[in-house]
């Protein structure tokens, strides 16, 4: 859809227009810019054309492509949790089995389009199959605790990271449609990141929600966050199959998540005592510090379309015209 393209044109135009700004702004020490807030703004750019990547392979390759790179980003993700949590010598089977099994498995699911199984392999079978396999071999300490340190660690970085490529395999969608969307949900996912960072730095005294696991996480922010998202996704609707106020009301529910998400692994760091998760990302911690607020947010995102498009189809409208009226409204 030409609607779609020049909107991913624009925003690769603004891209290049704000790395370019960073860069020169570093450049100049009087520029009168903190140093620390340029490069934490440089490193968030640098996320982001990483991000837009996978749209433009979305676009003009195929969308099993697009999959594969998420079973990568799922498997190096999982890597850096499990590095931060202390595994004992009967764990290393059922890791191997999920590294090299359960992952795999769980996105080959996802480019089938098979939903009845990508959706419940993990949290109906694989989380009953952990502790079974550890359970086997006869080691119980800290049993409890380690199988459940596992199960998260695959609840986020697997399960939920494997619903946003999945939404270019929504069939009642054309390819350009499901780009589109792929582009809306990443946009709205960074901007639950991008918001709390500008009200940090306008608001004099901002009040922390969690001051103990991040101080850049306040109530101004989360504020700010959905009204600003809800705002801008109401904006973005044309590059959707949803009208601006549906668009704005599935923006805030993923700014919601995104923020939420952003805070939980932050508290999993601070547990673990560590700063970043890593260094996969050049100029960031890690690339679960990247993508935190993409894996709370995509099974939200998924489903919620997943859902307008059952209320929006021919069959549902039909049996109920008002609800016709609504959505065309």
């Amino acid at each position: 859809m030409d609607h779609i393209f020049i909107f991913f044109i624009g925003v690769l135009i603004i891209l290049g227009i704000v790395s370019v700004t960073a860069s020169i702004l570093k450049r100049q020490r009087t520029s009168g810019f903190d140093p620390l807030i340029l490069d934490k703004f440089s490193s968030e750019i640098k996320g982001w054309w990483g991000l837009f990547v996978f749209v433009a392979f979305a676009w003009y390759l195929s969308a099993g492509f697009v999959i594969f790179l998420f079973g990568c980003m799922s498997f190096w993700a999982m890597r850096e949790f499990i590095t931060l949590i202390p595994t004992r010598q009967a764990d290393h089977r059922a890791l191997f089995l999920l590294f090299f099994f359960c992952i795999p498995l769980q996105y080959l699911f996802v480019w089938l389009n098979l939903y009845p199984v990508y959706s419940v392999l993990i949290p109906s079978f694989i989380f009953l199959l952990i502790p079974m396999i550890i359970a086997m071999f006869g080691d119980t300490k800290y049993y409890l605790t380690r199988i459940t340190q596992i199960s998260v660690s695959l609840l986020i970085c697997v399960y939920s990271l494997s619903f946003a490529p999945a939404i270019l395999t929504l069939p009642e969608l054309t390819s350009p449609e499901k780009a589109g969307l792929l582009l809306f949900f990443l946009v709205t996912a960074q901007l639950s990141e991008i918001f709390p960072f500008l009200t940090k730095h306008f608001f004099s005294n901002p009040h922390p929600i969690a001051p103990a696991i991040n101080t850049a996480k306040t109530w101004e922010g989360l504020f700010m966050t959905l009204l600003g998202t809800t705002f801008v996704g109401g904006l973005m609707s044309f590059i959707t199959p949803f009208p601006a106020w549906i668009a704005g009301g599935i923006a805030c529910f993923v700014a919601l998540m995104g923020f939420g998400g952003t805070l939980t692994l932050s508290a999993i760091k601070r547990d673990r005592g560590v700063r970043d998760y890593g260094t996969l990302v050049v100029g960031h911690g890690g690339i679960l510090d990247r993508i935190d607020s993409i894996c709370f947010a995509a099974p939200v995102f998924f489903h919620l379309t997943r859902m307008f498009l059952y209320f929006a189809s021919e069959k549902f409208t039909s049996a109920y015209p008002a609800w016709a009226e609504v959505l065309g409204g």
